[in-house]
């Protein structure tokens, strides 16, 4: 998400920085921040297919919520 706060990305370039993280979850997981307004996708129409995820406005406002959680994980 940190990432997201910087620029726009693409779903392989997300899954770069969570090698942790199965394609499964991470878009399952994309898919909820989605519906909750968090983040955006956009498709767009050419070939090869092209999706961007960008943070929305009300996933700016919760930036530093977001990084305070992040410093927290980098602890344990």
């Amino acid at each position: 998400m940190s990432e997201l706060l910087k620029t726009n990305l693409r779903l392989r370039d997300i899954q770069k920085g969570l090698p942790e993280a199965s394609k499964r979850a991470l878009t399952q997981q994309l898919s909820e921040m989605i519906e909750d307004g968090l983040i955006e996708k956009k498709d767009f129409n050419q070939f090869p297919k092209k999706t961007e995820y960008s943070i929305t406005s009300l996933g700016s406002r919760l930036a530093p919520v977001f990084n305070e959680l992040s410093k927290f994980g980098d602890k344990l």
